[in-house]
């Protein structure tokens, strides 16, 4: 009795475990290498060298278990690649360059804002790439995208984030008249205060309402170049009398299209601990929702890459197998055994002891 109650429990932990175990498309890995871009435009290439990229090897050159350094100048800035020995902790490692960039920044040209390091492991690698398009124009299309279902996108469970190509977004462009500014006696640096407190959206408290706490926030955004021209200024003056607006777009630096069509191009990254399979389907299904609705008619999608798709087919290629290769197994065994219950109790070990194996991947947090 003692001997069957511990393997029903096994299998039952066993069962539980293999359901909550993270199914990944690739095991988790930190690749040794990091990776810092220093912005410096309009400088030349060797102005660059000279001032970004030497001063930067020196001192990244004080981080210990670093291998190798390799720095590429051009008129953008400098891109410092940083190699590590195997199995060097990169937690600590992005943490030394981190105090790194902190002692850097003070032999840097004040031009220098911001300093960009990423860390590259397979967690990185994105589990969906798909396109999105629609009927009508596309800035229109694009901003409702940008607008309506990424948010919904973002709150699925295992999202981290999501990029967008292929639009380029409009700014307004406002060119200010400096006698107009001068005969109403305000000065630019008002007019821009006033211009900065008319986008805002900041969160200003809480209210708690019947057990229930709401999240207040102010927002006040001028959507319209006709919100810019009737922006009230000082002296009863409005932005229109002062300055011109107009629609600036960045210039596109990448097209994206299906058969002759334009289109949107969504990278999607999971969390680090998110099962893929799951965050997938789940993302599939929110999509699927968002376009059957009448405000997203004729919009249609086109996946280029799903890792929820390879792993499903994976996975359900390992049970057919698994399924034909224990049938074999069962009629082996008969055929040498010739006896039933030996032959049943052989064929239900090999099935226990995987079950009761996912026991041990669940607690050592293995997928």
């Amino acid at each position: 009795v003692t001997v069957t109650m511990l393997v029903i429990t096994m299998l039952g932990f066993g069962i539980l475990a293999a359901q909550r175990t993270a199914v990944t498309f690739m095991p988790p890995m930190d690749l040794p290498f990091l990776g810092a871009f220093i912005p410096y435009p309009g400088a030349t290439p060797a102005q660059v060298e000279q001032e970004i990229a030497i001063p930067a090897e020196g001192e990244f050159g004080t981080l210990p278990n670093l291998n190798q350094i390799y720095t590429n100048s051009s008129s953008d800035g400098c891109f410092v690649s940083l190699n590590f020995d195997s199995g060097t902790d990169m937690d600590i490692a992005l943490g030394e360059v981190r105090d790194r960039i902190e002692r850097l920044r003070m032999v840097l040209p004040s031009e220098v804002d911001k300093i960009f390091v990423r860390h590259f492991s397979l967690e990185s690698i994105p589990v969906m790439q798909l396109g999105l398009a629609g009927e009508g124009n596309f800035d229109d299309f694009a901003a409702k995208v940008d607008e309506d279902v990424l948010p919904r996108l973002l709150r699925i469970e295992g999202v981290a984030e999501i990029q967008v190509w292929g639009w380029n977004q409009q700014d307004y462009n406002v060119n200010f008249d400096q006698q107009a500014l001068l005969s109403r006696n305000l000065s630019l640096y008002d007019v821009i205060s006033t211009l900065t407190a008319g986008n805002v959206d900041i969160g200003v408290g809480n209210l708690s309402d019947g057990g229930k706490k709401y999240a207040i926030r102010a927002e006040a955004k001028l959507n319209s170049i006709a919100d810019y021209i009737q922006l009230p200024l000082a002296n009863g003056a409005r932005l229109g009398e002062v300055a011109t607006g107009s629609l600036r777009e960045d210039e596109e630096d990448s097209h994206f299209s299906i058969d002759g069509k334009k289109e949107l191009f969504l990278i999607v990254t999971k969390e680090a601990n998110a099962n893929t399979a799951e965050t997938c389907q789940a993302l599939m299904d929110e999509l699927d929702r968002i376009l059957a609705e009448p405000e997203m008619a004729g919009t249609h999608k086109f996946v280029f890459f799903n890792q929820g798709d390879i792993i499903t087919g994976a996975l359900n290629g390992l049970k057919r197998a698994s399924l034909y290769g224990g049938c074999m197994a069962l009629l082996v065994l008969f055929a040498f055994l010739k006896r039933i219950r030996p032959t049943i109790i052989v064929a239900l070990a090999i099935p226990g002891s995987l079950v009761a194996a996912f026991v041990f991947l669940f607690a050592s947090n293995m997928s």
